[in-house]
């Protein structure tokens, strides 16, 4: 028999198990804008688009150095974009007590529409963000790649609201314009990198 019921400490009691009625949730994005703006919040906020989330639970807010009581408690975990809203499973909860925060680390987009591209993230035992994207095939990668960091976060500092991301363009975007310095007749210009 399962017995599930709610009380006025905000939990759902479920036997001897306190599981916090406060889902964490994601609001809408923004995206920083740049040289190299090619996702941009209203394309990135499209049903069907994906972010990846990695969230470290850590005593005490951090403030450089290693965290205190790591752990992973979402990992590489794709969010979706769909209705008006972003939504991912399965749910994970704030933690109970004030002392307890969580670091969110955030890419875009999750899913390549180039093909055979390989993308992770990793968080070291400091807070810094790797990003590792590579492409098996011999074509080059050619796609906006968006990061996110909102570190510190908990259910006490969030008002029971959305955890919000404001995404940067991890790469530039370069544009060339090249000039003869003399006449020349030709059918077909190559660049070749």
């Amino acid at each position: 028999t399962l017995l599930v019921a709610c009380n006025d400490k905000g939990y759902i009691e479920d036997g001897d198990v306190k599981v916090p009625n406060n889902a964490i949730s994601f609001s809408t994005l923004d995206v920083q804008a740049s040289r190299a703006v090619e996702t941009t919040t209203s394309t990135l906020n499209k049903d069907g688009n994906s972010i990846s989330v990695t969230a470290i639970q850590h005593i005490d807010k951090w403030s450089g150095g290693e965290f205190n009581t790591p752990t992973t408690i979402m990992n590489n975990v794709k969010v979706t974009y769909n209705g008006g809203s972003w939504s991912y499973s399965p749910v994970v909860y704030w933690p109970e007590t004030s002392n307890e925060y969580i670091s969110f680390y955030s890419y875009a987009p999750f899913n390549s529409e180039i093909g055979n591209v390989n993308k992770s993230l990793s968080v070291t035992d400091n807070g810094s963000m790797i990003f590792s994207m590579t492409r098996d095939g011999a074509n080059p990668i050619n796609e906006d790649v968006l990061y996110a960091i909102a570190r510190n976060e908990n259910y006490a500092n969030t008002g029971n609201s959305s955890v919000s991301f404001v995404f940067n363009h991890a790469l530039a975007k370069l544009n060339f314009a090249m000039r003869l310095s003399s006449d020349i007749e030709t059918e077909d210009v190559k660049v070749n990198s």
